[in-house]
């Protein structure tokens, strides 16, 4: 029997569309930028400091579920940096890099 592919909840509309997400996280991902009430996600994703990643962490504190900040890499972007797509993606669960409030479990 197939094992059940876990299911993250994104916390900003945006950040659900993206098309590398799902092979990132190895998970579906779902938008829960307008949630309300009751889900079903394994857990919660948002972007960094931003009202996405605050709000990943209110979410998944609320639901007892593990959430995760992302932030671009070290490595932004290949080239002239024209291309909008991010060549790496930090993912955390503490924290993020430099937050010096936090205590990322990455650090540099």
């Amino acid at each position: 029997m197939k094992a059940r592919r876990a299911v993250a909840g994104a916390t900003s509309r945006v950040l659900a569309r993206k098309r590398w997400l799902p092979a990132l996280l190895d998970a579906n991902v779902v938008d829960l930028s307008r949630a309300r009430g009751s889900w079903d996600c394994d857990f919660v994703v948002g972007w960094g400091n931003r009202p996405s990643g605050i709000r990943a962490r209110e979410l998944a504190a609320q639901h007892a579920r593990p959430a995760f900040t992302l932030e671009d890499g070290f490595l932004r972007s290949c080239g002239d940096s024209s291309d909008p797509a991010a060549f790496s993606v930090c993912v955390d669960d503490l924290g993020i890099y430099y937050d010096a409030r936090a205590n990322p479990a990455w650090k540099g």
